[in-house]
């Protein structure tokens, strides 16, 4: 899913029937348990069941529902299906999803149609709390309980924890301001601009307390929170600690909320002002007190009036936070006075140092290569032992592209920009200056590390046993035979192995193996086996059924009288549960006018895959245009809607492969239907 209202759009009109609008509240409620309470509902939709719903439908999939002029829903798919809620509606009933807290920095690059980065998430105490990916999210500013963005979640918090809380954590596809918003009266709550989001002005404690919380705290104590993490930051830039990835948090949020390639904001107005706590407003200017002796008379006027307001605290977190913010890497408001500054030549010598280690040690073929991805992966791991990172803001380049420009002046290497992204493209290791600078480069031991222990092949067959989907039958005995089975519950399921089990305990308690009294008969699985009228009514039915059948054959057809289950269970997820028997995956091609070859592949859903994530990998792994046609189906209802996934040109090999070698489904649940090839052979 991409933003989708960032563009103008038509849209066509068509009022809601009554019937449509019940449907309508029914499937908010499925989707969002908060509107179960009727209060809140009746938020939504204030004029109960005549309220007038305008049905809005922008293309063949994307559609939302307005009502008295602001609209409420989106939905993704037209099938009220996949509903997302507006800002309009959200501003109703704030709690309808979870919220991703940030400062108040990000919401400038939220508005500008950036996606929200996980370094901009406030993290502290339970917040922001347990995530899946594909999960429907807002986006709140701290001290602000009013949403400014909805969209969902492209990682779980697992995955972003093994990530070091880097990359995007919220997809936006609707927010202030866009074109969505324009559709409805364009009001919007108190702190909302062009420019970003404020918090809401301090009011008095009866108002305070109205104010949503999230989970792990309050947002006073996130932001404060956030505050010991900016801190921890400075500490590390004048040498009272080791960077890390909690340091580097908020340089992050400042300089982006998202991978659009936009530029950071300059540090803000020396004309701003700030509230104080009585409601006064403090000119910020270079002759402005620091913020440390602001704090210190705040505390003495406190101390003297003994009753002071218990904002205090507030005030002096929101001037020290501007305050680092417009002074990062220059004196912070420490009571210590101006901390030590690194000297920028130093920094650029470590930077050339780590450039010439990482180069000399590239492997033949390793370029071309992303110049993000160089540094990360080969320029930090050749920083001196307790940097983690290197802060090019601290050296006289600032930027990476300025620090490769001097190196490609010097012969060292060759770059090229393509789409806005720079490409190491190649490292001239035999010219004179590059042996030069390898040469003068200080002796620095390597760390002694250990080989990985190689896995036995008992360990790689587990591994790849556990990483496939399992697929298990299951059945479910009938009421006519739940006399066999010693748990008669009802929603009591049975492998194959146990209804063998039951079928063997059954004609051993009958008498019904004649093998049993004469050795000469017995065959195997091949044994004769008596039927008695227990199991010719039940299996057989009124069919005439044979006096006697062999066990393998009894066996079968025991389990085809039975109602068929299935379980789906993917590594590390929750088993999917359904009655009847899994259909196969189905790959098949057509022929179409102009002799255009036409992909499809059909059952995906069942199996439990993500369509709309399998399309994306499809698109990028192959390079070839995937869509999601319409469901077919459906006269039996929800359940018998039957998607796919369609590609243009000549796919059965790849996309088998794929599902077989990277999604690790059995091969006997893949079936091919190659009938372009077919028709070439004829």
């Amino acid at each position: 899913r991409i933003p989708m209202f960032k563009k103008p759009f038509k849209a066509s009109s068509q009022p809601l029937k009554g019937k449509d609008v019940k449907a309508l509240k029914k499937a908010a409620q499925d989707q969002f348990p908060a509107l179960r309470d009727d209060a809140l509902l009746a938020q939504l939709f204030p004029g109960g069941s005549k309220e007038e719903v305008v049905l809005y439908k922008v293309d063949s999939h994307l559609v939302y529902y307005s009502v008295a002029g602001d609209p409420l829903f989106f939905d993704c798919m037209g099938k009220l299906s996949d509903l997302y809620p507006t800002v309009y509606a959200l501003w109703k009933v704030p709690d309808l999803c979870k919220a991703f807290y940030s400062p108040s920095p990000v919401s400038a690059y939220l508005l500008g149609g950036a996606d929200l980065m996980l370094p901009g998430v406030v993290r502290h105490g339970d917040e922001p709390g347990p995530f899946l990916a594909g999960e429907k999210r807002c986006a709140r500013i701290l001290r602000n309980r009013h949403p400014m963005a909805v969209g969902t979640t492209p990682v779980s918090a697992a995955e972003a924890e093994r990530k070091g809380w880097t990359g995007k954590g919220l997809r936006v596809l609707h927010v202030v301001y866009d074109h969505l918003w324009e559709a409805g009266t364009r009001h919007v709550p108190e702190g909302f601009t062009r420019e970003g989001v404020r918090p809401e002005p301090a009011a008095g404690a009866s108002e305070s307390d109205e104010e949503p919380e999230p989970e792990g705290g309050s947002p006073q104590d996130a932001e404060q929170g956030l505050e010991s993490r900016v801190h921890a930051q400075d500490q590390a830039e004048n040498g009272e600690g080791t960077d890390g990835p909690e340091s580097e948090a908020m340089d992050k949020a400042e300089e982006g909320a998202g991978s659009d390639g936009q530029d950071s904001p300059g540090p803000e107005p020396s004309g701003q002002t700030a509230a104080g706590e009585d409601g006064t407003k403090e000119q910020a200017s270079s002759s402005a007190p620091t913020a440390a002796d602001a704090d210190r008379a705040s505390d003495e006027s406190g101390s003297e009036s003994g009753g002071g307001s218990e904002e205090e605290p507030s005030a002096r977190r929101k001037r020290e936070y501007r305050g680092k913010k417009g002074k990062r890497g220059g004196a912070g408001p420490s009571a210590g006075g101006a901390p030590p500054q690194v000297d920028p030549s130093e920094m650029d010598q470590v930077a050339r140092e780590a450039f010439i280690r990482s180069a000399a040690r590239l492997k033949d073929g390793a370029l071309p290569m992303l110049v993000s991805e160089f540094v990360a992966k080969h320029m930090r791991p050749c920083l001196p032992e307790g940097m983690e990172a290197l802060d090019w803001k601290r050296t006289s380049y600032k930027k990476v592209s300025a620090f490769l420009k001097e190196m490609v002046a010097l012969g060292l290497c060759t770059t090229r920009e393509k789409f806005g992204e720079f490409h190491l493209m190649a490292v001239d290791a035999k010219c004179e200056a590059f042996r030069c600078a390898l040469a003068e480069l200080p002796d620095r031991p390597r760390p002694q590390q250990e080989a990985p222990q190689q896995p036995t092949k008992e360990v790689l067959k587990r591994q790849a046993r556990e990483s496939r989907v399992q697929i298990e039958e299951l059945y479910r005995p009938a009421a006519d035979m739940k006399s066999l089975f010693a748990d008669d519950r009802k929603d009591m399921l049975y492998t194959a192995a146990d209804c063998q089990a039951v079928l063997h305990a059954y004609i051993e308690e009958k008498g019904l193996d004649p093998s049993k009294q004469d050795k000469s008969l017995f065959k195997g699985r091949k044994t004769q086996i008596c039927l008695d009228d227990f199991l010719k009514g039940n299996i057989y039915g009124k069919k005439n059924p044979p006096d006697t059948e062999e066990l393998m054959v009894l066996e079968q057809r025991f389990c085809e009288s039975l109602q068929q289950w299935h379980a789906i269970r993917h590594p590390a997820e929750e088993p999917i549960i359904r009655k009847g028997q899994l259909k196969p995956i189905q790959i098949q091609t057509e022929i179409r006018s102009g002799n255009k070859v036409i992909t499809r592949c059909l059952n995906l859903d069942h199996f439990g895959f993500d369509l709309p994530a399998l399309q994306s990998a499809l698109q990028k792994k192959f390079a070839a245009s995937v869509t999601i046609p319409p469901p077919t189906g459906g006269s039996k209802g929800k359940n018998s809607l039957q998607y796919e996934l369609q590609a243009q040109g000549h796919m059965v090999q790849q996309w088998g492969d794929y599902l077989m070698n990277t999604l690790n489904v059995p091969k006997h649940f893949v079936e091919v239907n190659d009938k372009a090839r077919q028709k070439k052979g004829k």
